[in-house]
């Protein structure tokens, strides 16, 4: 994957990424018919790729609940390294979107505007390749990536590729560390929301690894493992919701 430009200057990168956006929302087809959606698309997972696992991911930026969450495990963090430390200007210190928040938004933009006769494949095609990496944050940046791509990808999802999708992501969850779970569980969460009602019938297969989540020690995890569970329960009947109690009882 092509390596973003450690060298360059943050509001160089940030004025890159709105120029990618805007042309995705309104000139799509010059994207498309200029072959550009691979490169672009490279270029984002390469990004998330590099996102730093000593905080919180990054990875579920659009999702309230867990910014929340993950702003309330900083905060502990903070407040039991430095407990006489009180910082009153962080709004002041704000620099604007991170580098990773940057390729989401644009991963979010192609997805939703390019039409998908150009954007579909190379980006499920990439995304693919790296949930099957060797790689720890290659598979990660794949996670992450199809995590944003959900929403604008739903229909082609529900319709033809939410069983491949589910299988890559069920064998990326083996073995995975805290910061690659985080990012399934988004994954997980974002096509929970935009794969209905297909995606309840994958119910079986999708729940057993929900529940080995909410066992995870970071809040952002179980979070969002918690939010996937309440979802589906919120598809399905009693009946089908009983068949899985007993194994949520026993985490």
């Amino acid at each position: 994957m092509r390596a973003p430009d450690e060298a360059l200057d943050s509001s160089i990168r940030d004025s890159a990424a709105q120029v990618v956006g805007t042309l995705a929302e309104w000139k799509p087809k010059l994207i498309g018919k200029n072959n550009l959606v691979p490169t672009i698309v490279e270029t984002c997972i390469s990004i998330l790729a590099r996102t730093d696992t000593s905080k919180p991911t990054g990875s579920l930026f659009m999702s309230q609940i867990l910014q929340r969450l993950r702003a309330e495990e900083e905060a502990l963090q903070k407040s039991i390294s430095h407990p006489s430390v009180r910082n009153e200007d962080d709004d002041e210190d704000y620099e604007g979107p991170s580098l990773q928040e940057m390729a989401q938004q644009t991963l979010d933009q192609v997805a939703l505007h390019v039409p998908q006769k150009w954007s579909l494949e190379p980006t499920l095609s990439l995304i693919a390749r790296c949930l099957q990496d060797d790689d720890e944050a290659t598979r990660r940046s794949g996670a992450a990536a199809m995590g944003v791509v959900a929403e604008g990808f739903q229909d082609a999802l529900r319709e033809r590729h939410l069983g491949q999708v589910l299988n890559l992501l069920e064998r990326a969850a083996v073995n995975s560390d805290t910061a690659t779970r985080e990012c399934l569980c988004f994954a997980y969460g974002q096509l929970a929301e935009h794969c209905q009602p297909e995606i309840v019938g994958f119910a079986p297969r999708i729940l057993p690894v929900v529940f080995e989540f909410i066992q995870d020690k970071r809040a952002a995890v179980v979070g969002t493992s918690c939010y996937v569970l309440e979802t589906f329960c919120e598809s399905m009947d009693a009946e089908e919701i009983n068949a899985h109690l007993q194994l949520l009882m026993e985490r």
